[in-house]
């Protein structure tokens, strides 16, 4: 591990991140006699447990303290379809846990990777050591929270035939609810069932369950072993959404000096960064695939663009400020979807309340459809969109560039449509319009399960900015999207690439309900380095290797420094 790597991993996410910690002494005599009690219990269970199934295939999880009943449910799908199913924890955990779970067994670990990232998380492994002590020939691991949907009786006569010598994995479709009715198909890998015979090419690598990396790592290390891997195509796990707790600049690191450097490496020896990321997509996110016959195949779809017009929730008014005529006149532009109106209304109504002017740019077709839901706000209506490019009508960047140039304001912004701001003072604007003079101002979301929680998950991405209308010339019309990954740390490195003032506003005010994601984690970074870092930061710094340009990038736009409006 080379020092720099870690000081720029230690730098930006306040990570304190240690040593990988010496490979666990050899199983001792006790420690085996318990992992056979725990086989024959799990074996004397078979016997009481009603499947049609004549194979067995033992999961293998580790279920956590928080979210107790969203996990019951989802490990009570597993043993429905005649799964066994044990749980991987510390001491003290499993004590807390087992009533919860009493139709499972408990495994105690000796280490967990609580030193390194503050909570028990268990190693990988110590998952892999403990499947081969088993007399399972086809084991599996098993995020807790994944749903299993839409399954029938032969399930596991299905991963018991294609798991065979090989590995089988598939993604999850996140859902707000899990009686939802559609869903957004994720590039992470929650389920995977292999054969026993496997384990062995599984190294000590660090990785744990509950943080980045492992997933792709997983099916990485077998391909590069040239084990079979098979991608399960059916859309048959559900996970409600809920805060990350991990960091994707984690998860880059451990990609790229793990994933990279110990496996596709050496698969690739002449291939580039870029090359070896494109490989990595081939192997995890393969067009082929295996299909399960689903029992109904119609419960989720991958995205929310049918959800239609929300017009069943109240309504949440928010009082308009009542001393408008002391405040400095901002006009903040947005685009506003189709769905989730009311999401949209309360977040737009805070903005008013704070004593901002409101704009948003639609192509007609959507300002004609929108435009009663938002009576107190004016609508713009743009020439183009990135519906052939996107499936959907995204706004350009550059659209709402020229349309604010095109203004009497001096200081304008840009927010996402559905940031609602919170604790606001009423002179709020005021501040906002001094500190943007001849400035970016700029802001992160919190992410919350619920508008109403008041504590959540700071995001690395930007939600809302404002800036003085002489900035605007310097933004060229780079393809970017409102709606789209990467335009908001553009948004933040174009100015500081021609050392125009940057200033990060640090008050939590922005909150954001968590919501499916809509846009793909690999096209984010192919922008970033495409645009954000071959266009203008290669120019500030033309020497520096793509590693230092990522430093440079994360000090910019996420910098310890910054404003306070009180």
């Amino acid at each position: 591990m080379q020092s720099d790597q870690l000081s720029i991993f230690q730098k930006h996410e306040n990570f304190s991140f240690r040593a990988l910690q010496d490979r666990v002494e050899k199983i001792t005599e006790s420690k085996t006699e318990r992992i056979d009690q725990e086989n024959n219990e799990l074996k004397d269970s078979e016997g009481s447990k009603n499947t049609e199934s004549t194979k067995s295939i033992l999961i293998a999880t580790s279920v956590t303290p928080s979210r107790i009943e969203t996990q019951i449910t989802a490990i009570d799908t597993w043993l429905k379809l005649g799964f066994k199913v044990v749980s991987l924890n510390t001491k003290e955990e499993a004590d807390r846990l087992q009533h919860h779970f009493p139709n499972m067994q408990f495994h105690i670990v000796e280490r967990s990777a609580k030193e390194r990232y503050g909570k028990p998380y268990v190693y990988i492994y110590d998952f892999m050591r403990y499947l081969d002590s088993t007399d399972y020939n086809i084991v599996g691991i098993v995020n807790s929270d994944i749903h299993f949907k839409g399954v029938q009786d032969d399930f596991l006569d299905f991963i018991c035939q294609e798991a065979a010598d090989s590995l089988v994995y598939g993604h999850r479709l996140d859902v707000k609810n899990l009686n939802d009715s559609y869903g957004t198909l994720r590039n992470g890998v929650d389920y995977f069932f292999f054969d026993k015979n496997v384990i062995s090419i599984y190294p000590d690598d660090g990785l744990c369950i509950g943080q980045p990396a492992w997933d792709w790592w997983m099916v990485c290390v077998a391909a590069s072993k040239n084990i079979p891997t098979k991608r399960v195509l059916s859309k048959i796990a559900l996970h409600q959404i809920h805060p990350k707790e991990w960091y994707e600049s984690l998860n880059q690191y451990l990609i790229e000096s793990i994933v990279f450097k110990n496996y596709l490496q050496k698969l690739y020896p002449d291939a580039t960064k870029d090359e070896l990321n494109s490989k990595m997509w081939d192997i995890v996110i393969s067009k082929s695939g295996i299909e399960y016959k689903m029992e109904d195949a119609e419960y989720a779809l991958e995205d929310d663009s049918n959800a239609g017009l929300e017009t069943q929730n109240k309504e949440t008014e928010i009082p308009v400020i009542s001393n408008r005529e002391n405040l400095k006149p901002i006009l903040v532009a947005t685009s506003i979807g189709p769905d989730r109106i009311e999401t949209q209304k309360r977040a737009i109504q805070s903005w008013l309340y704070a004593g901002f002017d409101v704009v948003s740019l639609n192509t007609k077709e959507e300002a004609d459809n929108l435009q009663s839901y938002f009576p107190d706000i004016e609508f713009h209506v743009v020439e183009r969109s990135a519906k052939e490019k996107y499936g959907k009508p995204y706004i350009y960047i550059y659209d709402f560039m020229r349309y604010l140039d095109s203004t009497d304001y001096d200081v304008v912004g840009i927010i996402n449509s559905d940031i609602q701001f919170k604790d606001v003072k009423q002179d709020f604007v005021n501040g906002i319009y001094e500190e943007a003079l001849d400035s970016l101002v700029y802001g992160h979301r919190i992410d919350v399960n619920h508008i109403s929680d008041s504590h959540g998950t700071l995001s690395n991405g930007v939600d809302y900015f404002f800036f003085d209308k002489n900035l605007i010339s310097i933004y060229p019309d780079d393809g970017l999207c409102m709606g789209q990954p990467a335009w908001d740390w553009w948004m933040v490195c174009v100015p500081a690439s021609i050392n125009k003032t940057t200033k990060r506003l640090l008050n939590p005010i922005g909150y954001h309900e968590i919501h499916p994601q809509q846009w793909d984690q690999g096209l984010n970074n192919y922008l970033i380095d495409s645009i954000v870092m071959g266009k203008y930061l290669r120019k500030l710094y033309p020497d520096a290797s793509y590693y230092e340009l990522n430093s440079k990038m994360w000090d910019i736009v996420i910098s310890k420094s910054g404003i306070e409006i009180r």
